[in-house]
């Protein structure tokens, strides 16, 4: 995409024509005394100086628009330039189709700014529409596919405007690129959440078999687990016939595939999810030899946890007894 080009002259380039002739700048409160100071570029001290006199003066003018560019290209953190660039565009009754293209830019520069992304949702907030959002947080995500800052928008924007159409698709296709990328999972769950739910079986039944292919493409990634505990947990859950038979199914997949490799065998995270179902549905037996198993072999640098996990599906005899009522007084 083209850049912007506000600011790209020198400052005294910038500043030394009539346009600004009228204004003063304010140099920095610390003024020279300060014990620490910070070794500004000249340009940049000269920029924030007639940025605090526009500042001061609240002026809401194409100049001072400009200006906050400047501002931006200098310190893209700049949160009091950001604030003072929105009033400007409200005020100014600017193209805000070309501020999308300004926040792109930046955004592109620093995908993690904070500011960056408070400002372009504000401006997509102000257009009222969002058919821009999805395309841009997807090329951000192709890059960083756990940007915070990218999946958060895209939320935004997919509940605002109501864009769920396609969205399983594309967290599909994130996955099948990586399936550790827990942001997608979290995608996922985000988006039947707020769109079918998972009232119905048939929804459940297609999301456990999802959540149990991808977990058999990496019995070591704990997201499809962490996904199928979310699912076990609903209160409408009641397909344990179903989760057994797969349950067994891949443990028993994972045994055959990794014969020779014993590393390989009985990944943490999978015993990790049998503990919780077996456990919560009536077999604490199987789930107590597994944390046993997990304490001892599979994944012994968290063996408190395990023995923990243990106590709470056998609580000693003694901790259960329930104390003698004292006497009421007199």
């Amino acid at each position: 995409m083209q850049q912007h080009d506000e600011g790209g002259e020198d400052a005294g380039g910038y500043f030394g024509g009539a346009e600004w002739a009228d204004v003063t700048p304010i140099d920095a409160p610390e003024g020279d005394e300060a014990c620490a100071q910070i070794n500004y570029t000249s340009e940049f001290a000269e920029t924030m100086g007639y940025f605090r006199a526009v500042l001061r003066a609240d002026e809401r003018s194409k100049r001072a628009l400009a200006l906050t560019a400047r501002v931006i290209a200098g310190n893209a953190a700049n949160y009091t330039a950001w604030f003072f660039r929105r009033e400007c565009l409200k005020a100014l009754g600017e193209d805000l189709k070309k501020e999308l293209e300004f926040a792109t830019n930046a955004a592109l520069r620093s995908p993690k700014n904070y500011q960056i992304w408070y400002h372009r949702r504000a401006v997509v907030e102000m257009l009222g529409d969002g058919s821009d959002e999805l395309e841009f947080t997807e090329e951000i995500l192709m890059d960083d596919s756990k940007n915070y800052h990218a999946w958060s928008h895209r939320q935004f924007a997919l509940q605002r405007f109501d864009l769920w159409d396609g969205e399983i698709a594309f967290v599909e296709k994130l996955l099948q690129m990586d399936v550790r990328n827990n942001s997608a999972w979290n995608q996922r769950w985000f988006v039947v959440k707020n769109t079918t739910g998972f009232d119905d079986a048939e929804i459940r039944e297609r999301e456990l078999t999802f959540a149990w292919t991808q977990a058999k493409r990496a019995p070591n990634n704990e997201s499809p687990f962490n996904y199928l505990r979310g699912i076990i947990r609903l209160p409408s859950f009641v397909e344990v016939s179903l989760v057994r038979n797969e349950l067994d199914g891949l443990l028993h997949y994972v045994k055959a595939s990794s014969e020779g490799h014993p590393n390989k065998q009985n990944p943490p995270p999978l015993l990790g999810f049998a503990v919780d179902f077996y456990g919560a549905n009536g077999e604490p037996g199987l789930a107590t030899e597994l944390c046993d198993s997990l304490a001892a072999e599979h994944d012994p640098i968290r063996r408190k946890y395990w023995a923990y996990r243990r106590e709470q599906l056998t609580p000693n005899a003694a901790s259960a007894e329930v104390a003698p009522v004292p006497p009421s007084a007199p």
